[in-house]
C-alpha cells in the first residue's frame, strides 16, 4: 500500500539551489518538447531534450525532470486540451528517487536523511509529524521524496511502501450514501451514525442558482454576438470552489466514519458506481460525489487492515428492513405501513445494505458482541 508521509526538512542553501535548478530544467524540457513537437511519448522527449540538458547536474534527477514534463503533456492529450505553448513550471519542486547508492537520496536514518545537492550528497536533518509516527513502524520501503519551496520554507512528502495488514474482519458494516450529501452507516450491534452537514446543501443550491443565471446570461451573450470568455471564467470558478466543498465533505466523513468503526470492521457499502464510458465519449466531468467518498473510504479502511465491499441492493431506501415490505419515503424519513417501522430512511437503507451482505456472506456474523 502507497502512503505519502508528510515531513519538515531543516533549511539548506545547497537544497534550495538543487530545487531552483532542476526547475529550470523542466523548463527548458517543456521548450524543447513544444518546439520540436515531440509531445506524443516520453521516450522522444528524452531523446531529444537529454542531449541539450546533461550537464553537472545529476543524470538520474535530470530523467526525472524530463518524465515529469512528459508526464504534463500526456495529462493534457488526456484532457484533450489544445497546446497553445510550452507548460511552465513556476512552482519549484524536485523529486528524489531512494534507494542504493547511485539514486539520489538514501533510506531516512533516525535524524538525517542523504540527499544529493549541487555541492553533493547531504545529510539533512528532518522530523516526522506525531500523528504519522505510527505509519513509520510500517513502512516496507521508501519510494521518494518530494521537496518544494512554498512561502519561503522547505516542504517534503516522503512515499513509502507499507506492509499489508491482516483484512479479516468479522463486524459488518452497512454504508448507504443519499444524493443530498448525508451519509449513514450500521454496524453488527445496532450502532448507526448519521453524517449530514445542513450548510453544505445550503451552499449547493446557491451554487445551482448562480450557474443558471450565469448560462443564461452567457447564452444571452452569444444571441447578441458578444464574447463570454468573462462568463465562461466565473463559472470555471464555482465549479472549482463546488468540487473543493465536496472534496473536504467526502474527507471529513470519511474520517469520522472509519474512526468511529469497531476493531474487525467490514465495510459494506451500497454500490452506486457507474460504468465506466467508452473510449469514443470519455467524459471530462469531475468525479461524482460518491466516487471521492468511496475511494476516500478505501483508503482509509486500509491503515485499519478493513476490507471494503460492494453490495448491489436495489430498493433499498424503498423497503422496510424488518419485514420487506415497501414504504414510504418523505423529506428523509421512511414509514412503513405493514409493520409501523419509522425513522431516517438513510438508516433504514443501511440495514438493508448490511442484512443483504449478511446473508450473501455466511462467515460474518451480525449478532457479534
Amino acid at each position: 500500500m502507497q502512503r505519502v508521509i508528510p515531513i519538515k526538512l531543516d533549511e539548506d542553501a545547497d537544497l534550495r539551489t538543487t530545487i531552483e535548478s532542476y526547475r529550470i530544467i523542466q523548463q527548458r524540457v517543456s521548450e524543447i518538447a513544444y518546439e520540436t513537437k515531440k509531445t506524443r511519448s516520453a521516450i522522444e522527449i528524452h531523446r531529444v531534450a537529454y542531449p541539450k540538458v546533461k550537464g553537472n547536474f545529476k543524470s538520474q534527477l535530470i530523467c526525472t525532470a524530463i518524465r515529469s514534463v512528459a508526464a504534463e503533456y500526456a495529462k493534457l492529450r488526456r484532457r484533450r486540451r489544445r497546446i497553445y505553448g510550452p507548460i511552465h513550471f513556476s512552482k519549484p519542486r524536485a523529486l528524489f528517487l531512494i534507494g542504493k547508492s547511485k539514486r539520489d537520496a538514501c533510506p531516512p536514518r533516525r535524524e538525517t536523511i542523504r540527499i544529493w545537492t549541487v555541492a553533493g550528497r547531504k545529510d539533512i536533518r528532518y522530523s516526522v509529524p506525531k500523528r504519522f509516527m505510527e505509519l513509520l513502524n510500517q513502512v516496507r520501503s521508501y519510494n521518494a521524496i518530494a521537496v518544494s519551496i512554498k512561502n519561503g520554507r522547505l516542504v517534503a512528502t516522503l512515499s513509502v511502501t507499507l506492509e499489508p495488514l491482516d483484512r479479516r474482519g468479522t463486524r459488518p458494516i452497512g454504508v448507504s450514501v443519499d444524493n443530498k450529501n448525508e451519509i449513514a452507516a450500521v454496524d453488527s450491534s445496532g450502532r448507526s451514525i448519521r453524517i449530514i452537514t445542513v450548510a453544505q446543501n445550503v451552499m449547493e443550491e446557491t451554487n445551482q442558482k448562480t450557474r443558471r443565471r450565469l448560462k443564461r446570461r452567457m447564452a444571452a451573450r452569444k444571441a447578441d454576438g458578444l464574447e463570454t470568455r468573462s462568463v465562461r471564467r466565473v463559472l470555471k470558478r464555482l465549479s472549482r470552489r463546488r468540487y473543493m466543498r465536496t472534496r473536504t465533505f467526502c474527507h471529513t466523513a470519511a474520517n469520522r466514519l472509519v474512526d468511529w468503526a469497531p476493531e474487525g470492521a467490514i465495510f459494506a457499502i451500497e454500490d452506486l458506481r457507474s460504468p465506466p464510458p467508452s473510449r469514443r465519449r470519455r467524459s471530462q466531468k469531475r468525479p461524482h460525489f460518491y466516487e471521492i467518498l468511496r475511494r476516500r473510504i478505501e483508503e482509509k479502511s486500509e491503515l485499519i487492515g478493513a476490507p471494503v465491499h460492494y453490495v448491489n441492493v436495489a430498493g433499498s431506501k424503498n423497503r422496510c428492513s424488518l419485514c420487506g415490505d415497501a414504504g414510504n419515503t418523505n423529506n428523509h424519513k421512511f414509514h412503513c405501513g405493514s409493520c409501523g417501522n419509522s425513522g431516517p430512511a438513510s438508516k433504514n437503507a443501511a440495514l438493508n445494505v448490511r442484512n443483504k451482505f449478511t446473508v450473501t456472506r455466511p462467515w460474518v456474523a451480525v449478532n457479534q458482541p
